[in-house]
């Protein structure tokens, strides 16, 4: 924290699969990982270091780890912090609005997506924004 001048953050929401489990990117404060929590400690641990937003939307992708051949890449992930990750998973659920936008419409959703994002993290710092 001390050496922070600036770091950037984005939200997800995380959901149980089948095979593992989903994610997606989604607007600052629309997600299930309590980024409001990360948030308000990079605040009080970074005073006036730069925060940005990144609101990019994209379709979930699906992370087959309960798949043995999944663990290839990860063999030094301790299995608590596998569990931990399974337990968001567990408490996420999967969206009801993924949805292909038309052209002509992407730039608005992702205005839309920004002011989401500026107006959770308003009400969640406070002052500090």
């Amino acid at each position: 924290a001390p050496y922070v001048l600036t770091s950037h953050v984005r939200d997800y929401e995380v959901w149980r699969t089948p095979r593992g489990v989903a994610v997606r990117w989604v607007p600052v404060g629309e997600g299930n990982v309590q980024i409001g929590e990360y948030l308000r400690r990079y605040v009080q641990l970074c005073p006036g270091s730069a925060l940005s937003l990144e609101t990019i939307r994209i379709e979930p992708r699906e992370l087959n780890c309960l798949e043995p051949d999944f663990w290839e890449a990860y063999r030094a992930v301790p299995p608590w912090e596998f569990a931990s990750y399974l337990a968001l998973a567990e408490r996420g659920h999967a969206p009801l609005d993924v949805e292909s936008l038309p052209e002509d419409q992407v730039a608005i959703r992702e205005r839309q997506d920004l002011e989401t994002s500026i107006k959770f993290c308003r009400e969640c710092l406070g002052p500090h924004i």
